[in-house]
């Protein structure tokens, strides 16, 4: 997975936002001179920036820092944690800071709710990996319902932007999400639930980063489960050759799974009609059955994919360049 590209020829941009004491005991955030350039360029390649500073916060107190700065000198605020997204939702020019929180990757101890129903809060920096790992060596070991498999994203973004989960009765990774921690343009710290207040909590659950700086999300999960997973690559007409028989059977797959993934790419040429074409169909589902694979397979089949996530991040790049060679990769 490509990471974005963040230059600057200030050396303080790659280091976690300084403060030092003035005279009066006030923490203040340290500022550059205006003409340091700090550009952002996002895993695509089709996002660019040239925000007027970026910070790579350490801790909360950083961040409200950082929105203190902001008011005082009229500035916007992007936040961007590994720039895997096409949108231009971290993209903020010389009218504003970028914050990125990658630093901010604290998990916190997991909190039993009731019977099998766990809490777990971590900063918006967390990546996927680094807590499926935590989970995993919890006792019990924990997991979540559903999850995304791209491990080197974060779930700052994943969460806030409303991405992935592909479940059959979870709709996004948003779902699983009991509160969250939000430092308003005041730099004051609110916090959402469900409890107090079920309408303000459902907007700031997928907030798209209009209600200010995530600080942290608090995720339900549960004890780690079993799921059998299964590649096919059955004809497309077989789920979308006609509505009345295809439907039924998309429906029954979907319903039977608990998570459930189709890709088709409509790239037909001279000698290729419907009834040649094949749609890949990835399934997972909850099982009790004996695993399968060792933890040292599962290790070198996620380098693999790894290295394929790798090689269509490049293949993505060019068909962008040269979108004549789509057809043909």
């Amino acid at each position: 997975m490509d990471c974005p590209d963040i230059k600057s020829n200030s050396a303080y941009v790659t280091k976690s936002v300084g403060r030092k004491e003035d005279r009066g005991g006030v923490s203040k955030v340290q500022s550059r001179a205006k003409n340091e350039a700090a550009t952002f360029c996002n895993w695509a390649g089709n996002q660019r920036a040239n925000s007027a500073q970026i910070f790579h916060p350490k801790t909360v107190n950083d961040l409200v820092d950082i929105v203190h700065k902001a008011k005082a000198e009229s500035m916007k605020i992007r936040c961007m944690a590994t720039g895997h997204t096409w949108s231009s939702s971290s993209v903020v020019n010389d009218d504003g800071f970028l914050v990125v929180v990658k630093n901010m990757d604290k998990i916190f101890k997991p909190v039993n709710v009731e019977d099998d129903v766990w809490h777990v809060e971590i900063e918006t920096g967390v990546s996927v990996k680094n807590l499926d790992d935590y989970l995993r060596e919890h006792n019990p070991p924990l997991a979540m319902a559903c999850n995304v498999r791209v491990e080197c994203i974060r779930y700052g973004g994943i969460l806030s932007m409303g991405s992935h989960g592909a479940a059959t009765y979870t709709r996004s990774l948003t779902d699983l999400v009991a509160t969250v921690k939000i430092i308003d343009a005041s730099g004051t710290m609110n916090t959402f639930s469900k409890e107090s207040g079920p309408v303000e909590f459902s907007a700031a659950a997928l907030n798209l980063g209009l209600f200010g700086i995530i600080y942290t999300y608090t995720l339900r999960v549960e004890p780690m489960f079993k799921l059998q997973m299964r590649d096919t690559f059955p004809p497309l007409h077989y789920y979308f050759g006609s509505p009345q028989i295809g439907g039924p059977r998309v429906k029954a797959m979907v319903l039977g799974n608990n998570q459930t993934q189709l890709f088709y790419w409509p790239l037909h040429t001279s000698d290729r009609t419907i009834k040649h074409e094949r749609v890949w169909v990835k399934e997972w589902h909850r099982t009790d059955l004996t695993v399968t694979k060792s933890h040292r397979r599962v290790k070198f089949q996620r380098l693999i994919e790894t290295i394929k996530t790798a090689t269509y991040n490049t293949l993505v790049k060019v068909m962008a360049k040269f979108p004549q060679l789509t057809p043909m990769i």
